[in-house]
């Protein structure tokens, strides 16, 4: 639509601006001029002769001008969302490193309290104590927690 805009001359240019993808922390906002296509800036360098084309120069130029400019909006696109994945890569980090430390934790404390409730058991025992009430409670809630962050994941593909 920009494109047509610029070709019936209702629009003198066509820019299009967005966030440059440096690293996850740091981005920098961009401007680039899409249409009209400027020549690119030559220092000191001679361009030399006359250069044919084959089948010719216009040919050459319908067709590669349109993909130089769907090129451009698409690495914008690209740029603008590199951010967004590279944030939700450490969300999901984090969520698993928290979710594996809530296990460790639940589980240390289910093991001391089987262990305060039968004192000196022998080892042949078979009889494995059952953890108590709040201890399911917990493991519960964190089979919940880790349930529902994989359904998100899931859903975000």
């Amino acid at each position: 639509m920009a494109r047509e805009l610029f070709e019936s001359g209702e629009a003198d240019a066509v820019y299009v601006v967005y966030s440059k993808f440096i690293s996850a922390i740091r981005q920098i906002p961009q401007t680039v001029q899409l249409l009209p296509i400027e020549a690119p800036q030559v220092d000191g360098v001679s361009a030399g002769g006359e250069v044919e084309f084959e089948p010719s120069a216009d040919v050459g130029l319908d067709t590669l001008l349109p993909r130089y400019f769907q090129t451009l909006v698409w690495q914008s696109l690209l740029e603008s969302t590199a951010p967004e994945f590279g944030t939700r890569m450490s969300a999901m980090t984090a969520t698993a490193d928290n979710a594996g430390k809530m296990i460790q934790t639940f589980t240390l404390k289910a093991n001391r309290e089987r262990q305060a409730q039968s004192p000196k058991k022998s080892s042949k025992s078979s009889v494995e104590p059952k953890p108590s009430t709040e201890n399911q409670y917990c493991l519960k809630k964190v089979a919940l927690y880790l349930t529902s962050v994989l359904n998100r994941i899931m859903n975000e593909k």
